[in-house]
C-alpha cells in the first residue's frame, strides 16, 4: 500500500456514526482506523478468489470435511447470508453514554 495519505470527508447518519464509535470502542482504535479496516475488510470479503476453505480456521475446515455436501470451494461472500440479514441478527449498536 502507498504511504501517501489523502483526506476524505463523508456524511454519515447518526446510526452509522454510532456503529463506527462502537467498533472503535470495542477494538480500542480510532474512528479513522475503524473506517480504514472496514474498507479493507469489505474488499477482502467481496473478493471472489477468497474461498471459504481459505477464510476459515483449520479446525473448522477439518470439521466440515466430515460433511461431503458442504463445498469449501465457494467464495466466502457466497457462503454467508446477505448483509441485510446479518444486520438484523446483530441489531443496532448500543453505546454507553
Amino acid at each position: 500500500m502507498s504511504k501517501k495519505t489523502r483526506r476524505l470527508v463523508i456524511r454519515l447518519s447518526e446510526e452509522m456514526m454510532n456503529n463506527i464509535e462502537l467498533l472503535a470502542e470495542l477494538s480500542g482504535t480510532s474512528k479513522s482506523e475503524v473506517v480504514r479496516y472496514a474498507i479493507i475488510f469489505t474488499r477482502v470479503l467481496h473478493d471472489p478468489s477468497l474461498k471459504l476453505r481459505d477464510a476459515l480456521k483449520s479446525f473448522i475446515v477439518d470439521l466440515l470435511k466430515k460433511y461431503p455436501d458442504v463445498s469449501l470451494g465457494v467464495p466466502l461472500i457466497d457462503a454467508i447470508k446477505p448483509l441485510k440479514e446479518l444486520i438484523e441478527i446483530v441489531g443496532p449498536p448500543e453505546l454507553e453514554e
